[in-house]
């Protein structure tokens, strides 16, 4: 039997010739194929060592060796990283050009098994480190599958520098699922002229933004819920800062903030089927000169702009 998916159940019969030649069938089986998947690379924090080859029976255990991982142009490469908690000080997935240049069409995909958590509490004590950075000068992507993972405490920032839980820059597209940063100082984030699309993410309780992006990024966020951290402090709502030119497209999404008022820089973005605010929460909305005015259709919305902005909105509910 070919063509079957993993977790597909089939029911088989089975039929034998007798000695005149009558086909008689068998009882009916069911059967559950399984989909055996291979990696080229992994990692298992566990089972693990960083001297391996990095091979199923010889697994790495830092996330840090993705970083090792030749990227060719045009290649494709897969990682798997085993269900563990990862909280050593060489746990954090950076791929830019220090470990060779991606070369130009090429793909990265890191996949994270159920049960994955990366703690950079370590990684951070002594240096301002990103759960994920990824880059690069070419154009390649990185697609990062979540199946849940949990980004937490890469937190350490000083002399302006706001390490993110996802971040990305250069011209690599990254495409993150079923990912949830929190307690980053920056939760997802887009740099240059990079594009990063998210489907069924998360950030809470960052200590600046948990959705904010600059330069000329361009992203796009589908299903996917950003609450501000509780009890304020220095956080804010905004989505990108007062320079950005690039693009944001939320559809299905919820902006959660902490209070009466939150500032909302929205930069031109356009929402479709959001959240922005809540019943008890706004969001003040701003944007920098030249950054279009926000779009929002179909929506429920806790939001205020004073006479210096204004807002598109269509078939939209709530507050204003």
């Amino acid at each position: 039997i070919t063509g079957l998916t993993d977790d597909v159940e089939v029911d088989v019969e089975l039929r034998a010739i007798n000695g005149i030649g009558k086909s008689e069938a068998s009882d009916v089986k069911s059967a559950t194929p399984t989909l055996v998947v291979t990696y080229d690379y992994y990692i298992d924090d566990a089972l693990g060592n960083d001297s391996n080859d990095g091979s199923s029976g010889s697994p790495w255990q830092s996330l840090n060796k993705v970083q090792s991982v030749a990227l060719g142009a045009g290649a494709t490469v897969d990682v798997l990283v085993k269900a563990g908690t990862y909280d050593k000080t060489t746990d954090y997935v950076i791929r830019n050009a220090a470990g060779g240049q991606p070369g130009a069409g090429s793909t990265l995909n890191i996949t994270f098994e159920a049960g994955c958590v990366m703690d950079g509490a370590a990684a951070s004590a002594s240096a301002e480190t990103n759960g994920f950075e990824i880059d690069g000068s070419n154009a390649w992507t990185c697609n990062v599958t979540g199946n849940g993972l949990i980004v937490q405490h890469y937190n350490r920032t000083s002399g302006g520098v706001s390490p993110n839980g996802v971040g990305c820059r250069g011209s690599v597209t990254v495409n993150v699922s079923d990912v949830r940063t929190t307690d980053c100082v920056d939760g997802f984030s887009a740099h240059e002229t990079s594009t990063l699309n998210l489907t069924d993410c998360e950030a809470d309780a960052c200590l600046k933004a948990p959705f904010i992006h600059v330069g000329s990024a361009t992203v796009t966020a589908l299903r996917s819920r950003f609450t501000e951290l509780s009890g304020g402090g220095t956080s804010e709502m905004d989505i990108c800062d007062t320079t950005f030119t690039g693009t944001i497209t939320c559809t299905q999404c919820e902006f959660v903030p902490d209070g009466a008022s939150s500032r909302f820089r929205a930069g031109g973005g356009v929402f479709s089927r959001c959240e922005l605010g809540t019943t008890t929460g706004g969001l003040n909305l701003q944007w920098a000169s030249g950054q279009g005015v926000p779009s929002i259709t179909d929506s429920f919305v806790n939001i205020y702009a004073d006479g210096s902005y204004s807002v598109t909105a269509l078939r939209c509910f709530g507050l204003w």
